[in-house]
């Protein structure tokens, strides 16, 4: 059995590197060969974690950086990227592609040299947080409650600003829990079916919610990490489910703009109802007048391309402009990492971090007419970028070598094998996001170790009213 898998393996690989050779000979040799490169090494990583998943018990971020490299980066050259891409020379593709073999690998070497140095780093389990099935289910619900509430309902954010931190990572923790509970616990008990029908209604709750509202990124993002939660969880991996999650996202993406328009009419203001009523319609109508998948792909003239492979384009954008015609920034982006360590609540003038739109108008993608300046849209500087933008190529040689030890240490000192700890669902979905690289690096990780703590607190005192209320 495992010869077949194997052959299977290089199988798979052997035809994409045939493919990628051929959709690219307008490229260099030595740009084809690195992205051949690049492409063997994130397959095999990540197609050995998904063989032999279950023997791999800590959170699995290196395994889906790689997968972010494969589909964010590579994954560009696997179709017509120049009808995608059109403003871009073969030039700027070939410096471009250097850049990314020499940071990629960096980062692989800086990963597994630390990983076997650091095999001994552990993280202590506290008993305290050792969870019952009926106390994962409670603390699930309640986080969840309180999250709709106040960020949902009563919007406390516009009162305490400083709180917008906590929103997405307790809807991570709250569903996460709920999952857990799905996945894992033994129905033996009473009320056994309202607990999971709960289960279920919270967790597409929470999530219908944030799509009514146009934002299609945090649940998508909430959505994919509840699946690799469950592969975890299950110590096994699922493609159909992988397949499924790909293609709602294909589908719900191409009607995002056009959903997007009607809703945030500032004359209009509906209401969540009429929010869900036109959500429907709109996707409705797509089917309707498209019919065919094809179709509806050529709707979205490429969109949902460029999105996907933004992670590249901005590397092409600012490898191709600094420091030729853009100075390096020489460490500026890093800056605000200072500011981070102190919560707002406890700083009324902490500066905002709107680094994203800085990079969009030094970069000359957002409009900045003196009429019309964009002063709200993110243009999102991929951490891999950000290390060229700041120091060129030695900032990422440093920088990526420096990040592969760090995602090293993390992810050998936070691995459970009780996975009924609530820390163990705590630490996934604080540290999991880590592996979409496609935010800057203050934005990525720059609120990480607060938000752990106020969360890792919070367990605990949620554990101790549930326990001494006594709650069953």
């Amino acid at each position: 059995m495992t010869r077949i898998i194997n052959f299977f393996i290089y199988f798979i690989i052997l035809i994409g590197s045939c493919f990628l050779i051929l959709n690219n000979k307008e490229l260099s040799l030595m740009s084809i060969l690195y992205i051949v490169a690049i492409f063997i090494s994130c397959s095999f990583i990540f197609i050995r974690y998904y063989v032999y998943i279950n023997e791999i018990n800590k959170v699995p971020i290196f395994e889906y950086i790689n997968l972010y490299f494969l589909f964010c980066y590579i994954g560009i050259f696997f179709f017509d990227k120049n009808s995608i891409f059109n403003k871009f020379s073969i030039p700027n593709y070939e410096f471009a592609v250097s850049i990314l073999f020499y940071g990629y690998f960096v980062f692989i070497f800086g990963y597994f040299l630390t990983n076997n140095l650091t095999t001994f780093i552990k993280k202590k389990e506290i008993n305290y947080l050792n969870c019952t099935n009926q106390e994962t289910f409670l603390t699930g619900v309640i986080i969840l409650i309180c999250n709709i509430f106040f960020y949902l309902i009563f919007n406390i954010s516009n009162l305490i600003p400083g709180l917008d931190q906590l929103r997405f990572p307790t809807q991570l923790l709250g569903t996460g829990l709920l999952l857990k509970y799905l996945t894992i616990s033994k129905y033996d008990k009473n009320f056994v079916r309202l607990k999971i029908l709960l289960s279920v209604f919270f967790i597409m709750l929470i999530i219908l919610l944030e799509f009514i509202s146009g934002s299609y990124t945090l649940p998508f993002i909430n959505i994919l990490l509840l699946i690799i939660f469950y592969f975890y969880l299950k110590n096994k991996m699922n493609l159909t489910i992988l397949t499924i999650f790909l293609l709602i996202f294909t589908f719900l993406h191409i009607g995002k703009y056009e959903f997007r328009k009607k809703i945030w009419d500032e004359n209009l203001n509906p209401s969540r109802i009429d929010k869900l009523k036109v959500f429907i319609m709109t996707y409705k109508n797509i089917i309707n007048e498209d019919k065919s998948i094809s179709n509806i792909l050529k709707r979205d003239d490429n969109k949902l391309q460029r999105r996907v492979f933004h992670s590249m384009e901005s590397l092409i954008v600012v490898t191709s402009q600094s420091p030729e015609y853009i100075p390096f920034w020489h460490g500026y982006s890093y800056r605000i990492l200072k500011s981070k360590l102190i919560p707002r609540i406890f700083w009324k003038d902490k500066p905002s971090d709107k680094l994203g739109n800085e990079f969009g108008h030094r970069y000359n993608i957002l409009n900045k007419f003196e009429n019309n300046y964009d002063n709200q849209t993110s243009w999102n500087m991929p951490v891999l970028n950000e290390f060229y933008v700041n120091y060129g190529i030695k900032g990422v040689i440093i920088g990526m070598l420096l990040l592969g030890t760090i995602i090293s240490i993390i992810t050998n000192f936070f691995k459970y094998k009780n996975k009924l700890n609530i820390e163990s669902t705590l630490s996934f979905f604080v540290l999991m996001p880590i592996f979409f690289l496609e935010s800057h690096l203050s934005l990525l990780i720059g609120n990480l170790l607060q938000i752990y703590l106020l969360l890792f607190i919070s367990m605990f005192l949620l554990l101790f009213i549930i326990r001494k209320t006594n709650f069953k």
